[in-house]
């Protein structure tokens, strides 16, 4: 029964909560002329498959925090672990690394 209470209160409360629309811009997957509101953080992650003849790239997980700043400013740190396998050659290689730690700004300019 408390469970069920529980259950229906935060169901009630997520109705009243207004919250941030997202928007998401995930460098190569979406982009946005956006940037989110001040004080506001955001996490967007995926998957991305690249796959060719030869070899075959995953970037798992690839993630881009979002920290707002001012009205049309926002802090921006993207990273991706990526995961090669490359059929080319006998035997199999495969190499697991991170990618370039990137940090940058966005400027919503209208």
């Amino acid at each position: 029964m408390r469970f069920f209470c529980l259950l229906l209160w935060c169901v009630f409360v997520s109705f009243i909560a207004t919250s941030q629309n997202i928007i998401t811009d995930r460098p190569d997957q979406s982009e946005s002329p956006s940037t989110i509101d001040p004080g506001f953080f955001q996490i967007e992650t995926g998957l991305l498959i690249n796959s060719s003849h030869a070899s075959q790239n995953l970037c798992l997980p690839s993630t881009l925090f979002r920290i707002g700043l001012l009205n049309n400013l926002e802090f921006r740190v993207f990273n991706q672990l990526e995961h090669k396998l490359s059929h080319q050659n006998s035997p199999l290689t495969t190499k697991f690394n991170f990618s370039d730690l990137e940090f940058g700004f966005k400027l919503q300019l209208l």
